[in-house]
């Protein structure tokens, strides 16, 4: 993949303090691909996993962008994403090796709309 006019707010790498890695490919008219349509939050794969996961989703429009991880008690145990993003497919690997195994629940919070799904991280 290629990043075409890339500016300060895109980046491929590692961002080991929130255990997650992002990936924000742009791409033009010519390539064939386009972006999203609407919003989506799709299931973790693999899933179940041990100890690492990826996580997909869609942004039709530059968003202000909250994704976290919850135990089952409720309890945020992460926050890979807090912050605008612009619009395409995004993928987040989450590194869940601190945690104990268990269900967990993953929520994309994308401007208004809230979205949940559930995975399960086994050792």
């Amino acid at each position: 993949d290629i990043i075409i006019n890339a500016d300060s707010s895109q980046y491929i790498g590692f961002a080991p303090d929130m255990g997650a890695v992002e990936s924000n490919v742009l791409t033009t008219a010519n390539s064939g691909k386009m972006l999203p349509d609407n919003y989506g939050l799709y299931q973790n794969y693999p899933n179940p996993f041990n100890p690492v996961t990826f996580i997909r989703y869609n942004l039709p429009n530059l968003s202000d962008v909250h994704l976290a991880v919850y135990d089952i008690g409720g309890r945020e145990v992460a926050v890979l994403i807090d912050r605008n993003q612009l619009p395409g497919e995004k993928v987040i690997q989450f590194d869940a090796s601190e945690l104990a195994s268990g269900m967990y629940f993953y929520q994309l919070t994308i401007d208004t709309h809230v979205f949940t799904k559930k995975m399960i991280f086994l050792k």
